[in-house]
């Protein structure tokens, strides 16, 4: 398959609007936010009842998705050690920002050209090979875990306090982290992946009005979903 870029790097917030004042704050400028809900976003997160409020801003190395669950579900915090728990590291505009405490961990950075995820995972080999079959090129980290990166994205993979991959974070788990890759063909992208033995949460789901089509699958390893998304030309 062939990868377009890294999309976006998607955060599960408590409040939209304290997540984008924050992210303002360290350079990111919105680019648009909207409310989601309806049988499609249901089906593709695997959240019955999913209600969302969404934002997307763009900083100098990459994008973040802001997500607010709107739903009567049961979230939990992701804190350190546990499956799916992450850090972003971000390129800040004023490193003095006063920054409104949500549950997922900030490092600031100098302005770098490519977005920095730190996330822990129960079976790190396994998830460095799950991005390795969108061409990331993966290694051990020297450090512990494992290393997978692109020209716009550094993965470090670190062990989780358990090695059981069954039980990964659920897509509204306060600071649960999901990457989003855009691909040139999705149909091509999606059947490489089944080939592969993937397990994918819906099938890729298309927007009517604006012909975007997207689609969630499983991480063996255990992080939680990662995401697939094209623009029609």
């Amino acid at each position: 398959m062939e990868i377009v870029k890294t999309h976006h790097i998607g955060i599960a917030v408590p409040s939209r609007d304290a997540a984008l004042a924050e992210a303002e704050a360290l350079g990111f400028g919105l680019d648009m936010e909207f409310d989601a809900a309806g049988p499609e976003l249901e089906a593709g997160n695997d959240l019955p009842g999913a209600s969302m409020l969404l934002a997307f801003c763009s900083g100098p190395a990459g994008s973040l998705e802001l997500i607010e669950h709107r739903f009567a579900g049961d979230p939990t915090v992701r804190g350190p050690g546990e499956p799916g728990h992450a850090k972003v590291g971000l390129a800040a505009k004023d490193g003095g920002a006063k920054l409104l405490s949500y549950p997922i961990e900030v490092e600031l950075e100098r302005p770098a050209r490519e977005m920095e995820l730190t996330w822990t995972s129960p079976d790190p080999a396994r998830t460095a090979k799950t991005l390795g079959h969108l061409g990331l090129h993966t290694e051990a980290d020297p450090d512990g875990g494992m290393l997978a990166r692109r020209e716009d994205l550094v993965v470090r993979l670190i062990p989780a306090d358990t090695d059981d991959p069954s039980a990964p974070p659920r897509p509204n788990d306060m600071g649960r982290v999901h990457l989003c890759f855009e691909v040139v063909d999705m149909d091509q992208a999606h059947a490489e992946l089944i080939a592969a033995g993937i397990d994918f949460v819906s099938p890729p789901l298309t927007h009517a009005e604006s012909g975007l089509s997207w689609v969630y699958f499983r991480d063996p390893g255990g992080v939680g979903e990662i995401e697939l998304l094209h623009m029609p030309a």
